[in-house]
């Protein structure tokens, strides 16, 4: 049996491997779109099964980020001659090495399950080393999601490193096509303010997300100038300096002799660690500091400046090493999963986390939802005939996601076989009053094609609106995945319901009790063909089913935990900043 890493279809025009009685394909991005659903039966190594699904070990994961944190700022304040804290480096590179760590420990699980058998052969595409050179945290997101190239040459490096033999590196210009790699510039967005921003060094409010109206009032209560920022750019350059990449190799070093998983992560970390932390440091530090952003303010407010922003976080790492105090702002869904990424990053660089109404660790203040959605207050919806349906992309390579909820590192075939097994549950007459909205996370995007060739009735919206800003021209939504679209739906109280896959779902305790009260008034479902038959039955009196005193009770209950409306929320969050201001 031979093995092959990529996409054929893609990178091979005329070149022909074996016959496919005698290929194995290493997992579905092998296939593409076009191949994954036909009817020949092409064999699969990496399926979504109990017998080869890539365990989820967080608890493993963590104990290795916190020691390459602590050996990557000993090596980075030598190499730039600096003093930071471990918190301050955290905060610039803690995303991009969770991330980095999260990569390179799935596909070493990967190889692992290569290694157990003996191929005669081993395709793979020959990926040149330079190419895998990460930016940022966002590009190594995009490109540990989206990019089959830089995957490839990921299990490449570590093939090599384990010393498989029969491993057959085929050269194709067509790699160059890789828009994901091809970049040949980064594009560094953040806000840029007018000087008398500097005078507020009380409160400084970066990408937070509240109104207008409410952030001006907030800065004016707290006797701060209110001032609105404009969007920048700075554009760097991908190119890296060898001789600066060696000097930092020597500084981060690894003690153990053994070639396993970690001797490799430590090896290979420094060929792709972003240049914006080693070459580029300097420039950006110096942006940081021209900016109109005050020095040293008491408490920095952010909803994302710290996630994607990389100026801002260089300017906030600065900050909290000199004593500022920052809060984040819950900006998405999250508090009801055992594992978040995005969660358990921003619990440990911030002093104090505002959620949308749910506490799990001294840092959390309850709080309410602060994006700027309006309630539904009128019944017209349910004048509406129209059904809307969220799909989301599931990345094409395989990663945990953001919540970390899933058995399966490799999703897209398994999401889509679960929104078709939904879409033929329902009656056709009802299908021709669906409308399908599409949240594009990644690329490509399988699912949205594979059902318009199936299911010709289903109409598409392309509209850019998000879905609480469209959500009342429908009498119904149908959330497909657990996502923050859930919850703005259920803070808003408009008819949703939720097809929840166990299998994309990674709940905890608490938040399984309220789902299990929204099975009971049936806002929440598991079995598709239930699902379908209570569209089917409720369509012409879902006012009856939603306006029921049991489902309120139920939606608030679940919203008081994680979507909470205070009315007020200004008033509010100025008490909670009075506690924490005067608390000492």
């Amino acid at each position: 049996m031979e093995l092959i890493l990529f996409n054929k279809f893609k990178y091979l025009s005329k070149q022909k491997l074996t016959s496919e009685k005698n290929l194995l394909y290493l997992a579905e991005w092998c296939l593409g779109k076009e191949h994954l659903f036909n009817k020949k039966n092409r064999k699969i190594l990496i399926k979504n099964n109990t017998k080869n699904k890539i365990q989820n070990n967080y608890n493993e994961l963590y104990k290795i980020y916190k020691e390459f944190l602590n050996n990557l700022s000993y090596s980075l304040n030598s190499f730039h001659g600096l003093n930071l804290s471990r918190r301050a480096w955290e905060i610039l590179i803690g995303r991009w090495l969770w991330l980095y760590l999260d990569t390179i420990k799935i596909r070493w699980d990967l190889v692992n399950l290569i290694q157990k058998n003996k191929y005669k052969k081993i395709y793979s595409l020959d990926v040149f080393k330079k190419k895998l050179i990460t930016l940022s945290s966002v590009d190594i997101a995009r490109l540990s999601q989206n990019s089959e190239v830089w995957n490839i040459g990921i299990l490449n490096e570590i093939i090599l490193f384990k010393k498989i033999k029969n491993l057959h590196l085929i050269p194709t210009n067509k790699i160059n096509n890789d828009e994901f790699i091809k970049r040949k510039k980064l594009n560094l967005s953040y806000s840029k303010y007018m000087r008398l921003n500097k005078i507020n060094r009380k409160l400084f409010l970066y990408n937070l997300d509240l109104s207008q109206k409410e952030k001006i009032e907030l800065l004016l209560k707290n006797a701060q100038f209110p001032v609105l920022p404009k969007n920048k750019n700075y554009i760097i350059s991908p190119e890296i300096n060898d001789f600066e990449r060696l000097r930092f190799k020597k500084l981060f070093k690894f003690k153990y002799e053994k070639k396993n998983m970690l001797r490799f992560m430590y090896d290979f970390l420094p060929n792709i660690f972003p240049s914006i932390y080693l070459e580029n440091y300097k420039n950006i530090d110096k942006i940081s500091y021209k900016n109109n952003w005050p020095k040293n303010p008491k408490f920095i407010l952010s909803s994302y400046g710290h996630y994607i922003d990389e100026i801002f976080k260089f300017y906030l790492s600065r900050s909290v090493s000199q004593g500022s105090k920052y809060m984040i702002f819950q900006h998405g869904a999250a508090g009801m999963y055992k594992n978040h990424m995005g969660q358990f990053f921003e619990e440990r660089i911030c002093d104090y986390y505002f959620t949308w109404g749910w506490k799990k660790s001294k840092k959390n203040i309850p709080f309410c939802v602060t994006k700027k959605i309006s309630i539904n207050q009128e019944n017209k919806i349910f004048r509406n005939k129209n059904i809307l349906i969220l799909i989301y992309q599931m990345p094409l390579m395989p990663i945990k996601t953001a919540y970390g909820n899933s058995n399966f590192s490799i999703l897209n075939k398994h999401y889509t076989e679960f929104l078709m097994k939904f879409l033929e549950s329902i009656k056709p007459k009802i299908r021709k009053n669906i409308f399908l909205k599409s949240l594009n996370w990644y690329k490509p995007f399988i699912q949205l094609e594979t059902i318009k060739n199936k299911f010709k009735e289903i109409k598409t919206l392309k509209s850019i609106k998000k879905v609480h800003e469209i959500s009342n021209d429908y009498c119904l939504t149908i959330e497909t995945y657990l996502s923050t679209a859930f919850l703005e739906s259920m803070y808003q109280n408009r008819p949703t319901i939720i097809l929840l896959d166990e299998n994309m779902t990674n709940l905890d305790l608490q938040a399984e009790i309220l789902f299990k009260k929204l099975k009971s008034v049936n806002i929440c479902f598991t079995d598709l063909k239930k699902a379908a038959q209570f569209i089917s039955k409720n369509k012409l009196d879902l006012e009856k089913w939603w306006n029921n005193d049991k489902l309120q009770e139920t939606r608030k209950e679940f919203c008081n935990k994680y979507a909470r409306n205070t009315g007020n929320r200004l008033n509010l969050l100025l008490n909670e900043l009075n506690k924490i201001i005067y608390e000492k």
